[in-house]
């Protein structure tokens, strides 16, 4: 059943996932770009990821987002070629500009640079 209207993130974010099921270790982290990391125990997975800044999703966005994957995965036609493990965690990172101040009268901020 597909879920309530969901909102939409008013920025941009990216999104990583922890999953279960795979020979090379027991749990994956992916994240941007394709980045793939094997884990033996989850609490490394997660805290890999959360030193990069992932917080985890809220459930509503969680569930949103895992039957997106879901209905994604079974378009392909004849299914998918990899093995997608089980989807146990979706994060997320939000792109804001970043300010940064040692002193008041030295504000750099990011988003003037451009």
């Amino acid at each position: 059943a597909p879920t309530k209207n969901v909102p939409r993130a008013a920025q941009p974010h990216l999104i990583a996932t922890i999953s279960v099921g795979f020979e090379r270790g027991d749990y994956l982290v992916r994240e941007e770009k394709g980045f793939n990391v094997y884990f033996y125990f989850l609490e490394e997975a997660y805290n890999f990821i959360v030193q990069k800044g992932f917080s985890r999703m809220p459930k509503y966005e969680e569930n949103d987002y895992t039957e997106l994957i879901k209905r994604a995965q079974k378009s392909v036609p004849g299914g998918c070629r990899y093995n997608n493990g089980k989807l146990l965690m979706v994060l997320k990172k939000k792109l804001v500009p970043v300010t940064v101040c040692e002193e008041k009268s030295m504000c750099f901020n990011s988003a003037e640079s451009n």
